[in-house]
């Protein structure tokens, strides 16, 4: 489904010109991210994230690709997401937070052309106090820009995922979904309905991944074929700090671990899935089963900034 073009163009304004400009002279210059004294494992691994984002971010088009060299751009959820995750980081660095400035007022710009209804997601539980919670549809956009045709290799596709279908997903099984109206109901107050909806979301956690109905409610010892979501344990350990849960210390550090274990030491990003295989952590043997996209990233660079500091709101 395309959505209506209009023809005003966001990257014609002057108010993005000066930040976008900076940022450009930030990411050539290679600033990002930039940090003093003996780091963490965790803060090493949200650096690398974040740097991630400023290696791949389209200093034409004002956003991320879905996938490092992608020609696809995601508003939500790929950028909106990272949008969130350095307007969160904690490492004080100027240059990190004009990129997230120049990376929301370019989302922002976008998504004023498509119409509200689509600009719907799951994902803005995590910062308002709005909720869709329902199926989700993916549409592209149609636009004209400088980048159309000519971002990397190929042409550029903009396109943008809404809940706005069935409202039966928000009722099943989905542990993403449950995690996400827990934070929600968190953010508005609700303690009793957030606690229930993350314990079904942490129900769905087997000792190292997340089994739900995506995976066909398959058992941890015979996953037939089928591979635990990273996002999904992102979100997992996300909403366990979000709600301040006092889980097993070692059932939270077993997830924190292979969490970190699915970052990719070349480009910093998150590998989507992973199963059982020869790399061994702990008892369990796993391996990444895919490339790195933007999106798990984000969600992981989310979970990160709370591991380092637990008590920042989310």
């Amino acid at each position: 489904m395309n959505v209506e073009e209009r023809p005003q163009r966001w990257y014609t304004r002057w108010k993005y010109v000066v930040p976008l400009g900076l940022l450009v002279i930030i990411v050539i210059a290679g600033l990002l991210p930039v940090s003093h004294g003996p780091k963490s494992r965790d803060q090493v691994a949200l650096d690398r994230a974040v740097d991630y984002f400023a290696r791949n971010y389209n200093t034409t088009l004002g956003l991320v690709p879905e996938t490092p060299g992608g020609h696809t751009y995601w508003l939500y959820s790929d950028n909106y997401l990272v949008s969130l995750a350095l307007g969160r980081y904690s490492q004080g660095n100027q240059s990190t937070a004009d990129f997230g400035l120049v990376l929301r007022e370019a989302l922002g710009g976008y998504l004023t052309t498509v119409p509200p209804a689509v600009a719907q997601n799951q994902y803005s539980a995590l910062n308002s106090t709005a909720a869709y919670f329902a199926c989700s549809a993916d549409y592209t956009i149609s636009w004209s820009g400088p980048g159309q045709g000519s971002a990397g290799n190929g042409s550029a596709v903009l396109r943008t995922t809404a809940n706005d279908q069935s409202p039966s997903c928000a009722s099943q099984n989905y542990a993403d979904l449950l995690f996400l109206q827990a934070v929600h109901y968190h953010r508005a107050g609700d303690a009793a309905l957030a606690n229930s909806t993350y314990s079904q979301g942490a129900a769905d956690y087997q000792g190292y991944g997340i089994v739900d109905l995506q995976n066909n409610g398959t058992a941890l010892t015979d996953l037939a074929g089928n591979s635990y979501q990273t996002y999904k344990l992102a979100l997992y350990v996300y909403a366990t700090y979000c709600l301040g849960v006092q889980r097993s210390a070692t059932d939270l550090a077993a997830a924190q671990t292979t969490l970190l274990h699915m970052q990719d030491n070349s480009t910093g990003g998150f590998y989507t899935s992973y199963a059982p295989s020869s790399v061994s952590i702990g008892s369990q043997r796993l391996t990444p089963t895919s490339g790195v996209n933007t999106e798990t990233t984000a969600l992981a660079a989310l979970a990160l900034e709370l591991m380092i500091n637990p008590t920042a709101s989310c």
